[in-house]
Order: C-alpha cells, then sequence, then structure tokens
C-alpha cells in the first residue's frame, strides 16, 4: 500500500504539472485565472526549479493518533469467562478423538460457572471483593479444564486435529490464564504484553490520557504531512514515544525531495534535545510550543511570536487529517482481526485521502481549462464578428 500511495502521488503530480504546462502556454487566461493556476501548482508540494539544490525547502507536519479496534471493553471477568468456553470446546473436540479409549468426559462446571460470571457482569457496581472471588472460580476451573487437556493429550489425543482456528484459541486462552492468575497472586493490576481481547491477542492499551478517552485499545500511529500529501510512518499495536520519529522522518523526506524541510511543525513531546539538535545541525526550524521553562527563558520579538502563531496555525492540518480519517475513511473503528489486514485498512484509508487530493486538483484544473477554452472561443468569435464588419 505505501508503494501504491507513493506511485499515485508520484504520476498525478505529474499529470498536473503536464496540464499545468499547457495551460500556462494558452493565450487567452486572465490574471485571476493566473493566480488560480499558481495555487494549483502551490498546492502539489513540488519544490520550486528556481531555488538552490542544497536549500530547505517544503514543511512537514508530524503528529501521532491512536486507532481504535473493534473490541468491546476489555473486562478481565469476561476473558476469563471466554477463555473457560475456549477449554472446554478443546475438551469436547479432544473426547471424539478418544470414543472407547477413556472412560468418561472430564468434568466441567460449565452452567455454574456462567452463571456466576452472568450474576457478577449484570450487576451495575460489583464488589472488588465478589469480583475477586467470580476471578478465583474461573481461574481454578480454566486450570482444571488445561490439565484435563494434557491427561488426554497423554492418552493419544491430537490437538493438530482441532483446526487452526480453535488451536490459536486455545493459545491465546493459556497466556490469558498465565497473566491474569498472576495478576491475581499479586492482587495487580497490570502486567507486560497484557491480552485485551481472545480474538485479537495483538491489541494493547493505549494510555492517551485524552478528555473522552484515557485509555484507548488499538494500535498507534505516526502521520506526516508533507506539503499536502499524508503518509503513515509507523504502525505499532505496541505503545512508543513518537518523538524518536522525527529524525528518520526528515531523512527520508530529503531521499524523497533532495532536501531536508524548511521547517517541522510538531507537538511539544517532539521538542527533545535530539531533535532540535539534528534540525539547528541541517538548519531547519522546528516550530512547536516549547516546553514551559524553555519559554519562561526565552525572550520572543514580535516577529517571532508572529511566525510561532503562523507555525502553530500550520501545524493544525495534520489534526484536520486526523479528525476526517476518523469520520470519513473508517479510522475510527478498525472491524479486521488480523495484523495484517488491520495494517492494509490503515494505510489504505491514507492512499484513499491522497487520491480524493489528487482527484480534487485535477476537478479545478479542468474546470479551470474549460473556462480557458471558453475565453478564447468568445475571442475568436468577436475576431470574427469584426471582420465580417469591417468587411461589409
Amino acid at each position: 500500500m505505501k508503494v501504491c500511495n507513493n506511485m499515485t502521488k508520484a504520476n498525478g503530480i505529474a499529470m498536473i504539472q503536464e496540464l499545468l504546462a499547457e495551460s500556462q502556454q494558452e493565450d487567452g487566461t486572465d490574471q485571476e485565472q493566473q493566480k488560480q493556476l499558481a495555487a494549483i501548482e502551490e498546492e502539489l508540494g513540488v519544490k520550486p526549479a528556481s531555488l538552490e539544490a542544497d536549500s530547505n525547502w517544503g514543511t512537514l507536519i508530524l503528529d501521532a493518533t491512536c486507532v481504535p479496534d473493534d473490541i468491546p471493553y476489555p473486562v478481565d471477568l469476561r476473558l476469563l469467562d471466554e477463555s473457560r468456553e475456549t477449554t472446554e470446546k478443546v475438551i469436547d473436540e479432544l473426547f471424539k478423538q478418544l470414543q472407547g479409549k477413556i472412560g468418561r468426559k472430564p468434568r466441567c462446571n460449565r452452567d455454574k460457572a456462567h452463571n456466576l460470571f452472568l450474576a457478577i457482569i449484570k450487576k451495575k457496581k460489583p464488589k472488588r471483593e465478589e469480583i475477586r472471588e467470580a476471578k478465583r472460580f474461573q481461574l481454578d476451573e480454566i486450570s482444571r479444564n488445561l490439565r484435563a487437556i494434557d491427561g488426554m493429550i497423554h492418552c493419544g489425543a491430537v490437538l493438530s486435529a482441532l483446526g487452526s482456528q480453535l488451536y490459536r484459541k486455545l493459545l491465546i486462552a493459556s497466556e490469558i490464564y498465565r497473566q491474569q492468575q498472576d495478576m491475581y497472586d499479586n492482587d495487580s493490576w497490570r502486567i507486560d504484553d497484557r491480552i485485551v481481547n481472545l480474538s485479537k491477542p495483538h491489541v494493547r492499551p493505549i494510555v492517551r490520557g485524552k478528555a473522552g478517552k484515557k485509555t484507548e485499545f488499538g494500535a498507534k500511529i505516526s502521520i506526516s504531512d508533507d506539503n499536502g500529501f499524508v503518509d503513515v510512518d509507523r504502525i505499532s499495536w505496541d505503545s512508543y514515544n513518537e518523538a524518536n520519529d522525527l529524525i528518520a522522518r526528515a531523512m527520508q523526506y530529503k531521499e524523497e525531495q533532495g532536501c531536508y524541510p524548511a521547517r517541522i511543525c510538531a507537538d511539544l513531546i517532539y521538542m527533545t534535545s535530539d531533535n532540535k539538535k539534528f534540525c539547528a545541525d541541517n538548519n531547519i526550524r522546528l516550530s512547536g510550543r516549547p516546553r514551559k521553562k524553555q519559554a519562561a527563558a526565552e525572550m520572543q520579538t514580535p516577529e517571532q511570536q508572529e511566525l510561532f502563531k503562523s507555525d502553530l496555525r500550520k501545524r493544525s492540518v495534520i489534526e484536520g487529517r486526523i479528525g476526517s480519517g476518523k469520520r470519513k475513511y473508517g479510522l475510527d473503528r478498525i472491524l479486521t482481526k488480523l495484523v495484517k489486514t488491520s495494517r492494509t485498512v490503515i494505510t489504505m484509508a491514507f492512499f484513499v485521502m491522497n487520491a480524493e487530493k489528487i482527484l480534487r486538483l485535477l476537478r479545478l484544473l479542468f474546470a479551470l481549462l474549460v473556462s480557458i477554452y471558453f475565453a478564447m472561443l468568445c475571442l475568436w468569435a468577436s475576431w470574427r464578428r469584426s471582420g465580417r464588419l469591417w468587411a461589409a
């Protein structure tokens, strides 16, 4: 998808540049149409040929956001109940393989465990002791089921006959049991690489600290606006510090454009000492809100303050890209289950976003070319009419 995105962007820009070169050769364009053609050319985000080759040019805007997955809010008791039901399905399938070899199926308290789960989960505000007691019962049931599965394997049952989906769920359920048992023993609510969904074990809780959602469950992505075109720089279901992506993205910008950006607009988290040193060494203006101690120590001139406000207004563009991606392009809820398909859906959204920008510029250019064509027809008609009058 990244290759398709780059090809679409490059081919679209080349097509529009060719049409712009043809339209600028026409004689019927007035001053207003020339301004509109110049605005379209500026929106393409291509370095002008008049600039020096080693001079910095352009604007790079960086930001990160979380793309939520389509999962219910993770509750430990619900995870344990789903894991218990998975182990019971495995026992049923393995018992079919051992018909005649063992006397009876291993005992499972299915109804009792499920009724206890429903009794707690339906309460509006269950007590902490009730939740802990229900967890203990579910953990004991899963532990007994896993021991029964081991015993059935020793009797000749084969896990490969379960099917890939059920076997995968069994592995995830055993890992959920290990994590939940560890948290129960330590009376803790946190563990590394915590699984929050049985169908999507790769999803991790991402602490965002937003007003509406302090914690989101999905992929964290780093995106960049490269002179009007959006690209995905990093996709991860584990939390990371997006400030470490600035230097790599600036170097990628140089490979694509042949120079570093003239300014980088980013958030407060990107204002690290390494990023500032890199930008200072390469003559890049790192624009963003400084830290409180630094802002109190530095005295800015009115020109610097106006430049800072202009960069803040420019940085709001990436916020609009994120908002439109979640409202219009389906990034507010990822419905796919696998890691690869989720990555494809995320990158596809930004691919469509860039393709729609190319189409929008083509529509504007086509409308201008049509208006120029009709203006030339009017000039030709008036010239022909005046010629007939002169001949008469």
